[in-house]
């Protein structure tokens, strides 16, 4: 009975383990996510001076593949919300970006079509995810073909053991693949110069081609690696003017989303920056925690630091002009500023290329260190570091690691950029 008793406990045991290893490896239907306008693919558009457009067919390609209907994670699948089919959520994506960007007119003679060629989505590794898209676009006006060009885009990201994680993230990471699909097209100097409007051909006026939100934004500086608004630009001039535009005021109504990682720990916030008002007088925005409205904060052209109930405590502030780089001291409410004053030197140390979640980006990435002061005492805890867009004049990601055992303080957090939302 002994025995018995000892092989059933082994069952039990082993049938235990195989419960955590399905809860934990495999997931089940689920449904990809709607797609959403980017802020990059956004800005390339209605900054390219392009003209308006219609969309065409979309196929196959003659390819055959069961990832075009359906993508598999971790034993489960994920189907298309647009029916069900990955050309029609290519499609849609199109239609989506050139409909916020005001360019979308199926009475136009130019047309865009596609082929979707290759689609994968791997979230079967412990440590990486990848997806992967590739999609031949054809721009027609009339009869004649003047873009037809094969556009690739992947994607790779911390993905994990756990299914309830690595699921989640994979669906979203998709949705991100095809908007850097969309990007490398829209950037492209030939897909631009095939759309872009002709002065010998009547077209619509400019102020009735683009909406009325970016009506601002003309006589303003624009913010974008794409050049700046114009007609009839040729590809090659085009290509010079990106580099020397000036940087485009924020819109009413943008958000800025992040999330604030901590590494100690590893609990997460959802920090949204969203702009109020746009007038001489600055930039107002709200800060939003977990969906939760925080505080408000005006900004202008200098440096700031704003507390936020995050565990570094602050928040590198927005529209900076990059020029000086003061000695900062977080304002706000929160721990550094009424428990002690915070305080944080910076030098610039680079300018490089950095890929957050929400996008690839030209930062300049600035290094320092972070102090407290308690009870007139200095305590130097750390360092920080920050990767700032001067052209966005936006936070990119900030890394604050410091800790100190006189006030009782322990930070290891990453905090990056997520998702842009353009105004609508």
């Amino acid at each position: 009975m002994l025995q018995d008793r000892k092989i059933s406990l082994i069952r039990l045991f082993v049938l235990s383990i195989a419960a955590i290893m399905v809860l934990f490896l495999v997931g089940c239907a689920s449904v990809a996510p709607n797609y959403e306008a980017s802020y990059q693919n956004n800005r390339a558009l209605k900054d390219a001076g392009v003209g308006k457009v219609a969309l065409g067919p979309f196929d196959t390609g003659g390819a055959s593949s069961p990832t075009f209907t359906e993508l598999s994670i971790r034993g489960g699948s994920m189907t298309s919300p647009y029916n069900n089919s990955y050309v029609a959520y290519l499609a849609e994506a199109l239609k989506i970006e050139l409909t916020v960007a005001g360019l979308l007119d199926a009475g136009s003679q130019i047309k865009v079509s596609g082929s979707l060629l290759e689609n994968s989505l791997d979230a079967s590794g412990s440590s990486v995810g990848k997806a992967a898209i590739k999609a031949r676009f054809v721009v027609r006006s009339q009869t004649e073909i003047k873009f037809d060009k094969v556009i690739a885009a992947s994607d790779e990201w911390e993905s994990s053991f756990v299914g309830g994680i690595a699921i989640p993230r994979a669906r979203e990471h998709y949705a991100s693949t095809v908007q850097k699909l969309l990007n490398t097209l829209f950037i492209n100097p030939e897909f631009r110069s095939a759309i872009t409007l002709n002065p010998n051909v009547s077209s619509p006026n400019k102020a009735e081609s683009i909406p009325k939100q970016v009506g601002a934004a003309l006589s303003a500086p624009t913010t974008t690696n794409a050049p700046p608004l114009t007609l009839a630009v040729p590809a090659t001039v085009v290509a010079v003017a990106s580099e020397t535009s000036n940087k485009a005021g924020p819109q009413t109504g943008e958000e800025w989303e992040y999330l604030a990682v901590d590494n100690l720990f590893g609990k997460q916030k959802k920090i949204l920056w969203k702009v109020l008002k746009v007038d001489a007088s600055g930039v107002l925005e709200v800060l939003q925690v977990d969906g939760k409205p925080d505080a408000q904060f005006q900004f202008g052209s200098k440096a700031d630091l704003v507390a936020a109930p995050i565990e570094s405590g602050f928040f590198f502030g927005s529209q900076w002009d990059g020029q000086d780089i003061p000695t900062l001291r977080v304002r706000g409410q929160g721990d550094c500023v009424a428990r002690f004053e915070c305080e944080v030197k910076l030098r610039k140390a680079a300018s490089e290329r950095i890929t957050v979640p929400a996008g690839a980006f030209d930062a300049i990435r600035y290094e320092g260190s972070i102090s407290v002061i308690s009870t007139g005492v200095r305590y130097t805890l750390g360092k920080v570091s920050v990767w700032y867009s001067e052209r966005e004049r936006r936070l990119l990601k900030q890394i604050a690691q410091y800790k100190s055992s006189g006030i009782g303080i322990q930070v290891d957090e990453t905090v990056a950029l997520q998702r842009i939302k353009p105004a609508q």
